[in-house]
């Protein structure tokens, strides 16, 4: 009777030391993972007004990126109708000369 007792006092010895080291391991586990959290969130708040003006610049810029890409169609459009006249003036030339 009195070994059992024994034993399962060692049993509960063991299971104590062990939760006691797995415990420590979490904790050292979660300290680190919190220092990375703290860096991270750090460089996040450097980031954002940084970020803030990217954003306000990037308002700025899109009427005018705007108007160029309509300026661009237009170039476009004018180049094909001078291709295409030029197309026909050439054919209607050499149709005379022929």
């Amino acid at each position: 009777m009195r070994s059992q007792f024994n034993y399962k006092i060692r049993t509960a010895t063991l299971c104590c030391c062990y939760i006691r080291s797995e415990h420590k391991s979490v904790r050292s586990e979660y300290k680190f993972i919190r220092s990375e959290h703290k860096f991270i969130r750090s460089e996040h708040k450097s980031v954002r007004p940084e970020h803030k003006s990217v954003r306000s610049e990037h308002k700025f810029i899109r009427p005018e990126h705007k108007s160029v890409r309509s300026e661009h169609k237009s170039v476009r459009s004018e180049r094909k109708f001078i291709r295409s006249e030029r197309k026909f003036f050439l054919n209607d030339l050499l149709f005379t000369l022929v």
